[in-house]
């Protein structure tokens, strides 16, 4: 067990002992926040440094998740190391209109043609 001099002679302060107390709390700050996917970051802590892990869906949520352990004591330094997902697209978009999960809704793509004379592409006319 690594072990720091505390500062009265003989009295030793267990550093292991202490990061897993520090965890412990930040831990239960995630448990306790009304955000569900916070309950899923993992907490870790080394030499002064707590590390957050996991995946969030937002910077918002991100900046919550550090927030809650700002200011435990014995934490020099927090590594916020937590994933912001990609969102994707949903099945259903707003207008209704279906979608593959990829952005692709399956319509047809406008035509470019060239318009006679000056050579620049335009949209296709869907009377032509």
């Amino acid at each position: 067990m690594r072990q720091r001099n505390a500062k009265k002679e003989g009295t030793v302060v267990a550093t292991e002992t202490n990061g897993r107390l520090i965890e412990e709390e930040a831990d239960k700050r995630m448990q306790q926040s009304l955000y569900p996917e916070l309950r899923r970051v993992l907490c870790n802590y080394r030499h002064g440094i707590l590390t957050l892990y996991g995946v969030v869906s937002s910077f918002h949520v991100r900046q919550i998740a550090q927030e809650l352990v700002q200011g435990l004591e014995g934490i020099e330094i927090i590594d916020n190391q937590l994933v912001v997902a990609e969102k994707k697209a949903s099945p259903i978009s707003s207008s209704g209109i279906t979608s593959d999960g990829d952005g692709s809704t399956g319509l047809k793509e406008p035509e470019l043609r060239k318009i006679a004379g000056d050579g620049q592409p335009g949209l296709a006319s869907s009377g032509a």
